[in-house]
């Protein structure tokens, strides 16, 4: 039973008419009729009463295209919807970060991102480099954004930007004073870092950009939150390394210095599993590469090497 057909029928009902259906439909009258008689002869029935002046539905033909009107409609919605999932316009998109979202670019492309695709569903999931790895292989995410220098064994990435690194410090501390800080400043403090999977991370990272400046670091980890970290500084219990777009919300007794060294830059890449056909997603690599490109150019790596 062809769709064609199916649609014919209603235009004729519509008109009351072969020749007005046809003329409407930009088809040859003998073809409309044609095809409306081999879906009469499938079906078993007269759907039309022909006459002089036209056609009626017979009681058979308007319980049958009552059915179809239905049901094309049902069709037609079901192709649009799946146009429109094609487009990326709908969908569901499963976004991971480890960074702060208090501000910076990553909040400013996903606002961005917001503005343009509002129809689509973002759902987002705070998770350390590990977890995030594991997320996408395991395709129980689409994008993560990581602090992370390199490609990344077992998915596709790309380095997005450098942020800069800031140390947060109880506004009573010597180093709230100083307008130059450099990693050695940081000899003489506690390092404070976050017991959980993530602080295996972070102490690699620390101890990355520490190597070279000739002295062994006092880490404390604390297994807490983000915000609970802050509040130890608060209270005097050491510093923190944190990224520039962490510094967008005040913190009471905390303040933020950045880091004056060459090194201190935390790289941002974007990774995503290349088998993952949402098309969402790919909607979504294409959003942020554009805004990137688009974005004017960071400063964080040329103040650092002047």
């Amino acid at each position: 039973m062809h769709l064609t057909s199916l649609r014919w029928a209603l235009r004729a009902a519509e008109h009351s008419s072969f020749r007005a259906a046809a003329a409407s439909l930009k088809v040859e009258q003998a073809a409309l009729s044609r095809r409306i008689r081999a879906l009469e002869d499938e079906i078993g029935v007269s759907l039309f009463e022909r006459r002089r002046d036209g056609v009626v539905l017979t009681s058979a033909g308007r319980e049958f295209l009552s059915h179809v009107s239905f049901g094309l409609a049902e069709i037609d919605y079901a192709a649009h919807s799946a146009s429109v999932a094609g487009r990326a316009e709908t969908g569901t998109l499963k976004v991971s970060f480890y960074q702060s979202l208090a501000s910076g670019r990553l909040q400013d492309l996903l606002a961005q991102y917001r503005r343009e695709w509002p129809r689509v569903r973002v759902d987002f999931l705070e998770m350390d480099m590990t977890e995030q790895l594991t997320a996408l292989r395991d395709r129980r995410t689409d994008v993560g954004f990581l602090f992370t220098h390199g490609d990344i064994l077992g998915v596709e990435s790309e380095f997005l930007w450098d942020e800069a690194a800031f140390i947060a410090v109880p506004e009573n501390h010597p180093l709230a004073a100083k307008t130059h800080i450099g990693w050695v400043d940081l000899s003489e403090t506690n390092i404070l870092i976050r017991a959980h999977k993530s602080g295996v991370a972070d102490f690699i990272c620390l101890a990355e950009f520490l190597k070279n400046a000739g002295f062994e670091p006092n880490i404390r980890l604390h297994r807490v939150s983000r915000e609970g970290l802050l509040g130890l500084v608060s209270a005097g219990y050491g510093v923190t390394v944190i990224s520039k777009a962490a510094c967008g919300v005040a913190y009471p007794g905390v303040v933020f210095r950045r880091i004056e060294e060459k090194d201190a830059l935390l790289a941002v890449r974007m990774a995503w599993v290349a088998g993952n056909d949402n098309p969402a997603m790919r909607r979504f690599l294409s959003h942020v590469r554009n805004a990137v490109s688009l974005s004017p150019k960071d400063d964080d790596a040329q103040i650092l090497s002047d």
